[in-house]
């Protein structure tokens, strides 16, 4: 989002860009791979949490997943 508007306010106003901004990879594969990093840490840390029971994975995978998705106010279907 915060480089959304930077482009946004990029593109409005009169100034030229500064050449050593960083470019931020906003495609949708880059999205899915950083999301799918934040899942992969949190489900780790649950399972660190809870006394690295084994054969509990999924369990942990998708609890990681509801977590971000609240996190990150998106909708639950």
């Amino acid at each position: 989002m915060k480089a959304y508007l930077r482009r946004l306010f990029a593109k409005t106003s009169e100034e030229p860009r500064a050449p050593d901004e960083t470019f931020i990879d906003e495609s949708p594969s880059a999205i899915c791979r950083r999301r799918s990093e934040l899942v992969e840490r949190r489900a780790h840390l649950l399972w660190n949490a809870e006394g690295r029971i084994p054969g509990r994975d999924v369990y942990y995978w998708l609890r990681a997943q509801e977590e971000i998705a609240a996190e990150l106010g998106e909708r639950q279907v």
